[in-house]
């Protein structure tokens, strides 16, 4: 659909498209590689569903041996990426998110993905589901907790189609 190479720092883009329904694609795919200018989350807004409690999050965080499992609260985006990995200046994360709407029964988003991070050689995989019936998608916004990504870093956006 598109690729967006930040020209300077930024906290927020928007990949806007015509609408993408169950019957025209399998699933969106955001493909990933930035760097921080200090601690954030990184954040995704799937089709305007940033409600208080419209989006709930589980994360799984392997660093070495140690893994984490938690539940994120319900919130107003799906986390891409912790702060836990992108913790400082110049760390970095490269990661996908897989966006799906249900074909039958109530058409809510869900996404899955991964990320790691070279800083710390720890990474998360994540499932995340939507309480908000979508019939189809024309918006992806992405997005920091705080502060900013740097220049040159990358986010594209695939459709996968029936």
């Amino acid at each position: 659909i598109e690729t967006y190479k930040a020209p300077g720092t930024a906290s927020t883009y928007t990949f806007s498209f015509s609408a993408l329904t169950p019957d025209d694609i399998s699933a969106l795919v955001l493909v990933y590689s930035m760097s921080c200018d200090a601690a954030l989350n990184l954040q995704m807004v799937v089709e305007g569903i940033n409600g208080a409690g419209e989006n709930e999050t589980n994360i799984l965080r392997v660093d070495g041996s140690a893994s984490t499992a938690f539940q994120g609260a319900a919130a107003t985006s799906v986390q891409l990426c912790s702060s836990t990995l992108l913790s400082a200046d110049g760390n970095t994360a490269n990661g996908w998110a897989y966006i799906q709407n249900t074909d039958t029964g109530t058409k809510r988003p869900c996404c899955t993905g991964s990320v790691a991070s070279q800083n710390s050689a720890a990474f998360e995989s994540f499932g995340s589901c939507s309480f908000v019936a979508k019939n189809s998608f024309t918006e992806i916004i992405i997005q920091t907790s705080a502060s900013t990504w740097k220049a040159d870093s990358i986010f594209s956006l695939y459709k996968i189609l029936r």
